[in-house]
């Protein structure tokens, strides 16, 4: 019987969606050990089969990994390509990758802005509270509406949160108006830029805090980190490995009929496997 990992891992439509989410995007794989330590492993690298075949077969090996994607997104067209095995990864990383995010032009095509809602004890402050984490969601998502956003997506986090998501294409008229456009797609920058928004717009959605701190909004934590300089988020469709939940993005009616019984019903890697149709669907927009 194959293993929930492997049989998601493995599924066609899953490497698609996850191919069509990540293809501009260096992503990250984390392996927790027993003591909570995290191993960094694979880091900054381009999604590909290569990468399905290592993820089962450590999957197999009784490893479950984190399976992060960057905020920011890349033209990969403009270096060479990542080598399709470990060996030789952490050269590329060092002496291709990082240097063409200052040296090479167009390279960074801009930077997506998230906001990370903990919305189950990730805070000590925090309640239990998934009702009011999903109205908060909706709150923000009204929010960004009324300013003009004309496309989100939005995803649970396969363990206890939601996350928000408003695509570069989004922000451009935001970043040319902010005091942030004359460093161009510096990554600081675009990070300084992105944190901005999110804050700006959970202080317009009733919360309280600092661009530089954790914000609530009615007792839900917003998050920030996701918007640092190359900050790191699970990635749509990969599976979180403490609770063999998928990072399920919904679409726009599942977003808009999204009830608190569902968090912890429909979103088990079996459940999805069962009763969803994910064949060639990506990333939907919520709006």
């Amino acid at each position: 019987m194959l293993d929930p990992y492997e049989k998601w891992y493995k599924r066609a439509f899953n490497q698609f969606n996850i191919n069509r989410f990540v293809f501009e995007r260096a992503n990250a794989f984390f392996y927790t050990r027993d003591d909570n330590t995290k191993v960094r492993l694979r880091d900054v690298h381009i999604w590909s089969m290569d990468d399905v075949d290592w993820v089962t077969r450590n999957f197999l090996a009784g490893k479950k990994f984190n399976f992060y994607c960057t905020t920011e997104r890349y033209d990969w067209t403009k270096i060479p390509p990542h080598p399709t095995r470990f060996d030789g990864h952490k050269e590329w990383r060092n002496n291709i990758f990082k240097p063409a995010q200052e040296k090479i032009p167009g390279f960074i095509k801009g930077k997506d802005a998230v906001f990370e809602l903990d919305c189950a004890g990730g805070h000590k402050r925090v309640a239990d509270d998934w009702e009011k984490g999903i109205a908060v969601a909706r709150k923000i998502v009204d929010t960004c509406k009324s300013l003009g956003i004309r496309e989100m997506w939005a995803d649970f986090s396969g363990s206890g949160g939601l996350h928000l998501w408003v695509p570069w294409e989004q922000l451009l008229k935001f970043h040319a108006d902010s005091e942030y456009a004359e460093a161009g797609l510096e990554l600081v920058a675009l990070g300084e830029f992105a944190k901005k928004f999110v804050a700006d717009v959970a202080l317009l959605s009733g919360a309280f805090g600092g661009p530089d701190k954790v914000l609530f909004i009615d007792g839900i934590t917003v998050d920030i980190s996701p918007n640092t300089r190359r900050g790191l988020i699970r990635c749509p469709y990969s599976l979180h490995p403490k609770t063999n939940n998928v990072v399920y993005p919904f679409d726009k009616k599942e977003f808009e009929e999204l009830l608190p019984v569902d968090i912890t019903t429909k979103f088990s890697v079996n459940y999805v496997l069962s009763h969803r149709e994910l064949k060639n669907r990506g990333v939907p927009d919520i709006l």
